[in-house]
């Protein structure tokens, strides 16, 4: 695919160019410093682990057992002084950092284990389905207790994209020729896009419906599927939920999209949808003591066509300040995922 466009005064990652020798320095400086101060030993040097473009993920280890370091581009600061809210108040399924720097973005983090996808490399779907269902109503749970308290998780910097803003930040994001790619390979046409710009009256009707039903905006990780699952490990059994640097305060359900997309590859087919159906109902159920089951499936199913473009906003902002690699590798989700909100898969939903 052609290169996404760069956006006139976007700021790359400082891991990124001429500066990164100064920046890993730097890093490592801090993460041995917190890593000292909390007991852990040492940290020599910090081999990296993953680099997405728009956060640094590396390894670090110490006397006392492997740390992870991970920094983040200016999209996503607000995740270290989220994990460590959430750890707070949810011990047993937020890993809790052992030290944060909000304004840098630097997380230090304990080993938690290996994500659920890699433990169940060989399992049968059924039994990948099952997991998914057994670790789902707990992360509901969770969703449920951040919607009491909205302005808190503003306070945090968390990303807004509530119910009431849906509209007006999809029509910005239709607007904005680079990250819809408009034109390029893998990009929106013009046509499709005033297409899109058609829609948005309903969007804006379905937003409002969606609103009045009894779910509240609350906490929405923005990318949890089994590979953002950790099974645990002996010192720290899981299930933890990580890697919180996509979520905003949003609609709870709009989280069902990334995860069935994720753990059932048919959702469109019979056996796929009974598959959804099971995964929507293991997670509706601690819902169910807000408002009645059928009304929550109703809900589910207007937040399912929601939550697309709430997905292409989420990539538009990682985007915004990642490197030119991310830009060029993953520049076509955006147009992608508005794609599927204008395809109306939702349809089979019911």
């Amino acid at each position: 695919m052609s290169a996404r466009p760069r956006r006139r005064g976007a700021k790359t990652p400082p891991w990124w160019g001429e500066g990164r020798a100064t920046w890993v320095f730097e890093a490592t400086a801090w993460a041995d410093a917190a890593a000292r101060a909390a007991g852990w030993g040492p940290v020599a040097s910090l081999d990296l682990f993953r680099d997405e473009g728009w956060s640094w993920v590396a390894r670090a280890e110490t006397q006392s057992g492997r740390l992870y370091f991970k920094a983040l581009a200016d999209y996503a600061r607000h995740e270290p002084s989220l994990v460590a809210e959430l750890a707070r108040r949810f011990p047993d399924c937020v890993p809790a950092p052992i030290a944060i720097d909000p304004e840098r973005g630097f997380m230090l983090v304990a080993d938690h284990g290996s994500t659920m996808r890699e433990a169940l490399r060989e399992a049968s779907d059924a039994d990948r389905l099952s997991a998914s269902v057994e670790w789902l109503p707990r992360y509901a749970e969770m969703q449920i207790e951040t919607s009491r308290e909205p302005a808190r998780w503003l306070a945090l910097r968390v990303p807004d994209r509530r119910l009431s803003r849906m509209a007006a930040l999809v029509e910005a994001l239709l607007k904005d020729d680079a990250a819809i790619l408009l034109g390029a390979e893998a990009g929106l046409g013009e046509d499709e896009r005033e297409a899109m710009r058609s829609l948005l009256p309903e969007l804006s009707a379905r937003a409002g419906e969606l609103a009045a039903a009894a779910p509240n905006d609350a906490i929405e990780h923005g990318d949890l599927h089994d590979a953002n699952v950790l099974v645990g490990c002996h010192e720290r059994p899981g299930p933890w939920i990580f890697d919180w640097a996509d979520a905003a305060l949003s609609h709870p359900f709009f989280t069902m999209v990334v995860t069935a997309r994720a753990a059932i590859e048919d959702v469109a087919s019979g056996p796929g949808r009974r598959r959804l159906e099971r995964l929507r109902d293991a997670y509706l159920e601690p819902w169910t003591a807000l408002a009645p089951a059928s009304e929550l499936r109703e809900a589910f199913a207007l937040a399912w066509w929601l939550g697309y473009p709430a997905r292409a906003l989420c990539w538009a902002e990682a985007l915004r300040t990642a490197t030119p690699a991310a830009h060029t590798g993953w520049g076509h989700r955006v147009p992608t995922w508005l794609r599927l909100w204008r395809a109306r898969e939702e349809s089979w939903l019911g």
